[in-house]
């Protein structure tokens, strides 16, 4: 399955299949610090919990992230070439 963005402003068509092969590890994490496998211009990202709480926003720093938050599992919004992807993060 391919995923493609509409932009009607630009009358274009973006193919962003490469948006799915983010990794997030180690997920689950003891710590809270996760990593992104992949090597990308990811400018920042938003962490929410299972009810949709937002309660984190920040900037990613080698690619690399931490949660300050108890265990269980969160959302985590990756602002990635104008486009947000979201992946499933688990702390225990």
């Amino acid at each position: 399955i391919e995923l493609y963005v509409y932009d009607p402003t630009t009358l274009n068509i973006e193919n962003i299949e490469k948006n799915k092969n983010i990794s997030i590890y180690p997920n689950p994490s003891k710590s809270g610090v996760f990593n992104i496998s992949e090597n990308l211009e990811i400018a920042n990202f938003e962490v929410f919990d299972v009810v949709g709480k937002k309660l984190k926003s920040d900037i990613i720093s080698n690619n690399q992230f931490k949660i300050d938050a108890p265990n269980g599992v969160y959302f985590v919004k990756f602002l990635i070439e104008d486009n947000w992807i979201t992946k499933k993060v688990i702390i225990n």
